[in-house]
């Protein structure tokens, strides 16, 4: 004794066939739509003159979400009438539209990562703050932000969730160079030193020329500060820099380190 009838049979083959069908129609009008879409944005002038190249194709994988986003509720709706009929049509309606919820944040991600991008507010490489974490962004995508702290641990932050931020790439970096030296040395002779050489240290970064500031005396050692200010994102390669110039120059002098 069978448990299906012939029907029965005949109508899950055919259901099968259809929703097999709409599958492929879907991926098949998701590249056409693609392929239509992208070489629009591209060649659009006035979208040229407003964007870049970069901001272009970030606009290019916007839409490329949206449409998928759009043919994952459609398919959810097609397939439940497919399989449950006309009957359940409102039950379609109602699982496409808690497909589509449940994806909001997804959307809003996408979203807040345009608008990231689109204004400029940081990039790959900027030093920033995102809720109290600091470091540097390794990669910036329209649904997350990663980036890396000065520990070595990465952090991935939905665009969504980003609400406050601090780039700090935008200003400048104070550049900081504590050298302790014996006080045996005479002082007057060590900042004179250091003096002719800022004046002559030169590095198409510098905001402004080091100085030097004798900070201050102990008992067996003297601290001197040596300062300047430049673009932020080579703030710390330039202080390696002046850091390694500096005590190489003090030793050639025979200058002695506490």
């Amino acid at each position: 004794m069978f448990l299906f009838e012939e029907d029965d049979i005949k109508n899950f083959i055919l259901k099968m066939l259809f929703s097999i069908v709409l599958i492929l129609v879907l991926i098949i009008a998701l590249q056409v739509i693609k392929k239509i879409i992208k070489p629009l944005v591209n060649k659009n002038l006035i979208l040229k003159n407003v964007l870049n190249e970069g901001k272009r194709e970030t606009l290019n994988s916007l839409f490329d979400s949206i449409i998928l986003f759009l043919s994952i509720i459609l398919g959810i709706i097609s397939l439940v009438y497919i399989w449950l009929g006309p009957v359940s049509l409102g039950l379609a309606t109602i699982l496409g539209v808690a497909a589509g919820v449940s994806l909001q944040n997804f959307i809003k991600d996408i979203i807040s990562g345009l608008l990231i991008i689109i204004e400029d507010q940081f990039k790959v490489g900027d030093f920033i703050e995102i809720e109290n974490k600091q470091g540097t962004v390794t990669k910036l995508t329209l649904r997350s932000t990663e980036f890396k702290d000065p520990n070595g641990s990465i952090h991935i932050i939905p665009n969504s969730l980003i609400t406050k931020l601090t780039n700090f790439s935008k200003g400048h970096g104070r550049i900081l160079v504590e050298i302790i030296i014996s006080n045996k040395n005479n002082i007057n002779t060590v900042m004179m030193i250091l003096n002719e050489f800022c004046m002559i240290y030169e590095n198409p970064d510098l905001i402004t020329r080091p100085t030097v500031h004798f900070s201050s005396v102990k008992e067996t050692s003297m601290l001197i500060k040596v300062i300047a200010f430049s673009n932020f994102t080579k703030f710390r390669e330039i202080e390696e820099e002046l850091r390694i110039k500096i005590i190489k120059l003090l030793d050639e002098f025979g200058v002695k380190f506490a």
